[in-house]
């Protein structure tokens, strides 16, 4: 695939912004992606119906480590992790934020987390319909978006389980919620084990084929413990909004390993701070969009998993420009020496969606300037506006061991 996009490439620059400490994903259909998947192999494009981008990530990653072992696309259930997620988060105490919501933010290492504990599950398994059957989730899913409107009541004071920290009745009060008024059945046994119709899949016992080395194999539950966290850009100091020359160097740097990564068909997983005033008509989020909209608009933490990038500056290339696809070994090594213009994502949004035009393919895009630039992060300024601390919109990259 050869497609050309046109962007802003602008300095670094800050906008005042709230940032929340999680990543709580914004909501912008299991969907065939019209992408032809080249650079990292991936299955369909999903939509998140609640602010769990960071488990959809995940299984995005996953799903990319499956097809690549087993050769078959495989639905892991994003629903049966977000249960275990809000699970924890109740008998924790946790469950609902200060504005009384419920918290459905997190981070790769709580996903981790969870499937280290509980495995996972292909998506048909974990719900069913009344009568036994598979439940549809080839749109956003119903069920988790219920439970989420169900716990904002469950949890609040006198609701039934607020204060609750007995596990029998969290799931009795889980099940209910995940049910959507009696349109699904969760198939665990009420006291949140997991019954034989469930085949779940341990982390332990789940051996994955290295993307690189088709002659190394490890259980998942060693894989996710080899990929590392790398965050290419610091705060921004007091009052400085811009990146210091040795930073964008060492972010340069950073996204360098990203692209070789890449190279090599591996599913890095990226999180950023998101303004949906940022993308222009094509979907590629950049600083001239949102500078002309003149403010952050709808925003939050966000995370999602590379699948491609394009550069610009590229020695022995006609136009300097090496665009999206699948590129010759010779290419990918003289990508290398260019200078990063765009990274693209599979995203959790779906595709083709009538609210937001700019969402096509399920694919996002990422300026590389808008990821370097910084922004007025009121969340971590003190309350007397003394000390203006600055963040710039990428947060971290999640790469594999070696890179």
């Amino acid at each position: 695939m050869k497609l050309k996009q046109t962007h802003s490439r602008m300095g670094g620059w800050a906008l005042s912004s709230l940032l929340a400490l999680q990543i709580s994903c914004g909501q912008p259909s299991v969907e065939d992606s019209s992408v032809d998947v080249t650079s990292v192999r991936h299955t369909a494009v999903k939509q998140q119906s609640i602010g769990n981008c960071w488990i959809y990530a995940h299984a995005t990653w996953l799903e990319s480590m499956l097809l690549n072992t087993r050769k078959e696309a495989i639905d892991v259930s994003e629903a049966y992790w977000t249960y275990w997620d809000l699970f924890n988060k109740i008998i924790s105490g946790t469950a609902l934020d200060k504005d009384g919501k419920v918290s459905t933010g997190g981070n790769w290492w709580m996903s981790s987390k969870i499937i280290q504990e509980h495995g996972w599950v292909e998506e048909g398994t974990f719900l069913k319909t009344t009568d036994g059957r598979a439940a549809d989730t080839s749109q956003m899913s119903a069920a988790q978006k219920c439970a989420e409107d169900y716990l904002v009541t469950a949890l609040k004071e006198g609701g039934s389980l607020h204060q609750v920290d007995d596990a029998a009745l969290i799931h009795e009060g889980l099940q209910k919620g995940f049910s959507c008024n009696g349109r699904y059945l969760v198939n665990l046994n009420p006291d949140g084990s997991k019954p034989e119709t469930l085949p779940v899949q341990n982390a332990s016992d789940t051996e994955l084929v290295s993307i690189k080395d088709p002659n190394q194999s490890l259980p998942l539950s060693e894989w996710i413990l080899g990929w590392r966290s790398i965050s290419p850009l610091p705060i921004g100091a007091s009052g400085k909004s811009l990146p210091s020359e040795d930073a964008l160097q060492a972010a340069n740097s950073a996204v360098q390993r990203v692209m070789q990564a890449l190279n090599d068909g591996q599913p890095v997983v990226m999180s950023f701070h998101v303004s949906f005033n940022a993308p222009n008509s094509q979907g590629v989020f950049n600083n001239y969009s949102l500078a002309k909209a003149g403010s952050m608009g709808n925003q939050g933490g966000h995370m999602v998993v590379l699948h491609d990038y394009t550069v610009t500056d590229v020695p022995g290339v006609a136009d300097g420009r090496l665009p999206e696809g699948n590129l010759s070994p010779e290419e990918k090594a003289l990508a290398l020496q260019g200078k990063p213009e765009m990274l693209v994502a599979k995203n959790s949004w779906g595709s083709n969606r009538w609210d937001r035009p700019w969402i096509r393919d399920g694919f996002s895009r990422f300026s590389w300037d808008h990821l370097t630039s910084y922004y007025h992060n009121e969340s971590t300024s003190s309350e007397d506006k003394k000390r203006i601390v600055f963040s710039p919109f990428i947060q971290s990259f999640i790469l594999p061991p070696g890179y």
